[in-house]
């Protein structure tokens, strides 16, 4: 059973994580008096963590014997007894009663203590392994058992009128790998400022913990109880909400319907619940460029629009125009007449102009095609790098950098590998029956229209294979068709990954760009798919893809970065994780009729759900819900 602790200093009790209360320098320590560090005492810590380390002490918070080697990585045992020491810090009177908790391995009070009250698990046959070394996200559990067993500050969370039960999930870059049993408690330990990333939005959930990092995440949790206001805490998660919210859905750029600076509202809510308006906190965004676009009318064709940057400041640029995708420094203008313009950002100067399409190849990198498939590489400042009277062409399917390295065809004959400096560090002489029709890094896809044959080539090393149709994926891996419609995944070597055809499936299509594939085994007449994971492995069976021959989303899959997909069967949202184990689930039939098609789209980490038709008369407007399947509770402006 939980133990909910009060925290007395000076015969004042201090509440829960919002409390008002901050503890001064002289708090006392949990044997009662305040102590002093020594010079000697922090030899070694890092600067960074010197200061969090030196009141850590003070405070009590730190076994004797991990007040030296900080930069070691901290055992299993050593943890457990910054946790003792935290909850003895908080006042716990816990003694450790119960003589069926015992380990083979260790009979450390800390860690039986620990064990007996929920906060660390042994590891299989009665060993609780004391000296393996911690991994971040095993560190991250174990500071919420803490906190949970030790205050009340979790129980407050899920009482708040404003949040789901469980923590607002947070959109790491590599939190792919986080593993189901840490993802809530990480979440907790970030929005708290306990355990925050080793970079921005990437947390490194295999990485080793140091002692000094657990002395510091240790402190932050000590103050969670009482003196919240000394952690780090992040900046907020947003969520759009409202008819802006509905638009943003789109393509991942935020429309306005009907703006007008006197009546639009751009509403939206915080991680923490908390409401505004955008006269408070400004336009609604995509947090990961610098522009945004506003359609403020439609019509027959093409309708007006708007370009405005994070302030709320329009950008004066004319006509029709989109933000290159995976592009913050770039512009592009497309006309009826295929009139490509780059403008500088933020001042929005026109630094490029020509009749053609504009791509990105690499950062910083871009390729103009012509009306006559020349191509001209110029930079985000507009400067050319490789003007067309080099002579390279451009089927008009796509280029992109990997690596540093790219390919294009050569007019004169075979293709050249280029560096990011558009340097040719290799030359490749190719039949002149074979063009050009794609390439990733130095991998290329030629094309022979007399046969309508396609081979998967590896310039660099010139090895090539033939098939009836090659796909190159931006993580410079194939989909390729062999005869009687066979199917693999090629790795970038051109070795086989996953043999679709061998284990009966029909065909294979790449997950809107990440590491994953959907399978079918009936071409998607069935409606239904499975996922293969980066590896090669199927990780889930029977996923909702959407029939083809109806106008519905072909794949009614959402995809976080931060390791979580979404998709909806027969009305309810499933939940699983790059592993394919199981998050949570929400049924939408109470918020939408049967007949009321959906779209799903992962905003910051959360699932924003709405109808796929705005402006349907069976619109459910929009909601949000978490991974583990609990819905955002919003009561609107």
């Amino acid at each position: 059973m939980k133990r909910f602790l009060c925290f007395l200093i000076s015969g004042v009790v201090v509440g829960s994580m919002f409390s008002a209360g901050v503890f001064g320098a002289d708090t006392f320590t949990s044997s009662g008096a305040v102590s002093t560090v020594s010079e000697k005492t922090l030899n070694g810590v890092s600067d960074w963590a010197e200061k969090e380390v030196r009141e850590a002490i003070e405070k009590g918070l730190v076994p004797e014997i991990l007040q030296k080697d900080y930069t070691k990585n901290i055992t299993r045992e050593e943890f457990c007894g910054l946790c003792a020491s935290v909850l003895k810090a908080w006042g716990s009177d816990f003694e450790y009663k119960n003589s069926d908790i015992i380990f083979l391995d260790t009979s450390n009070r800390d860690v039986l203590e620990c064990a007996e009250i929920g906060i660390v698990n042994g590891v299989g046959d009665d060993k609780f392994a004391p000296n393996n070394s911690i991994k971040r996200q095993e560190a991250a559990r174990m500071l919420y058992n803490t906190l949970s067993v030790g205050t009340s500050v979790i129980d407050n969370l899920h009482n708040s009128s404003k949040t789901p039960e469980c923590c607002i999930p947070h959109s790491f870059n590599d939190g792919g790998i986080i593993r189901n049993w840490a993802r809530d408690e990480i979440n907790h330990m970030y929005r708290y400022g306990v355990m925050l990333g080793v970079s921005e939005d990437n947390y490194d959930p295999d990485g080793y913990y140091t002692r000094e990092q657990a002395i510091c995440t240790f402190l932050r949790l000590f103050n969670c109880y009482g003196n919240m206001e000394a952690n780090p805490i992040p900046e907020a998660d947003y969520y759009p909400y409202g008819q802006t919210a509905k638009d943003y859905i789109s393509d991942g750029m935020q429309y306005a319907i009907g703006y007008s600076k006197e009546n639009y509202k751009a509403d939206y809510i915080d991680s923490d619940g908390n409401q505004y308006t955008e006269k408070e906190k400004g336009y609604i965004y995509p947090f990961d460029k610098k522009l945004g676009i506003f359609i403020t009318s439609t019509g027959v064709g093409v309708g007006a629009s708007i370009v405005v940057d994070k302030d709320g400041n329009e950008r004066n640029i004319p006509a029709n125009y989109e933000i290159l995708d995976g592009s913050d420094a770039v512009v592009k203008f497309e006309s009826n007449i295929l009139k490509s313009t780059l403008y500088s950002i933020p001042d929005m100067k026109e630094v490029f102009s020509g009749n053609g399409v504009l791509y990105k190849i690499g950062d910083n990198l871009y390729e103009f095609v012509d009306s006559d498939f020349l191509s001209t590489i110029i930079d985000s400042k507009g400067n050319v790098i490789i003007d067309k009277s080099k002579g390279y062409t451009h089927s008009g399917q796509f280029t992109i950098m990997y690596n540093g390295l790219f390919v294009l065809a050569n007019k004169n004959g075979g293709c050249d590998i280029l560096n990011s400096k558009c340097e040719v560090v290799k030359h490749r002489d190719i039949d002149p029956s074979w063009d050009l029709w794609d390439s990733v890094g130095t991998n290329a896809h030629f094309h022979n229209s007399d046969n309508d044959k396609h081979i998967f080539y590896r310039c660099y090393s010139g090895v090539a294979a033939e098939y009836d149709y090659v796909t190159l994926m931006e993580n410079n891996e194939a989909i390729v068709r062999g005869p009687h419609f066979h199917n693999y995944i090629l790795n970038a070597d051109g070795s086989v990954k996953f043999d679709a055809g061998k284990l009966g499936y029909k065909n294979v299509e790449n997950v809107k760009g990440f590491d994953f594939y959907e399978v079918l085994k009936d071409n998607g007449e069935s409606g239904l798919c499975d996922i293969v994971d980066k590896n090669g492995k199927v990780i889930k069976t029977n996923v909702n893809r959407g029939l083809g021959s109806v106008a519905i989303p072909s794949m009614p899959v959402a995809i976080d970065k931060s390791g979580v997909f979404a998709y909806v069967k027969n009305k309810v949202v499933n939940f699983f994780d790059f592993y394919g184990n199981d998050l949570g689930k929400f049924d939408l039939r109470g918020v939408c009729s049967a007949d009321t098609e959906v779209d799903i789209k992962f905003i910051n980490g959360m699932l924003f759900v709405t109808n796929f038709y705005p402006g349907d008369e069976e619109d459910i407007g929009e909601i949000y819900i978490t991974p583990q399947g609990k819905r955002f509770i919003v009561n609107p402006l």
